[in-house]
């Protein structure tokens, strides 16, 4: 599934996308020093708050600028996935998969359940 087929089906009322597999259109250089992420920007965001994308797999996939507010994304492999400027408010992030995922300026609040390795990495970042 692409990512703008799930934004439609969401759209349209679906709400669960427990286990889908998602693979993105972005590449990331890993280069000394850092990372680097390119792909297609949003025009504004995109709202899929409350979305189930619980055990979900989401490699590679530009979520930047989504506001995923009180989403279950328990358990979602975001292996190198651009949070950037993600609303993650209250969301669940119990046992995801973090690994090489952007998480600069992911907007986080005490609500959102998420690992506390990950949050220290988004505490350093931010």
């Amino acid at each position: 599934m692409r990512f703008e087929d799930l934004v439609s089906q969401y759209k349209a009322g679906r709400q669960d996308f427990s286990e889908i597999d998602l693979v993105g259109d972005f590449e990331l250089t890993v280069y000394r020093g850092g990372m680097q992420w390119s792909s297609r920007r949003w025009q504004g965001t995109v709202d899929l708050c409350g979305i189930d994308l619980q055990h979900a797999t989401l490699y590679r996939v530009d979520l930047g600028r989504v506001d995923l507010s009180q989403a279950n994304l328990a358990g979602a492999n975001l292996t190198e996935c651009s949070l950037i400027g993600t609303k993650l408010i209250g969301a669940n992030l119990s046992g995801a998969n973090l690994t090489r995922t952007c998480l600069h300026k992911a907007v986080i609040d005490e609500q959102t359940v998420v690992d506390p390795k990950w949050r220290l990495v988004w505490q350093i970042l931010n």
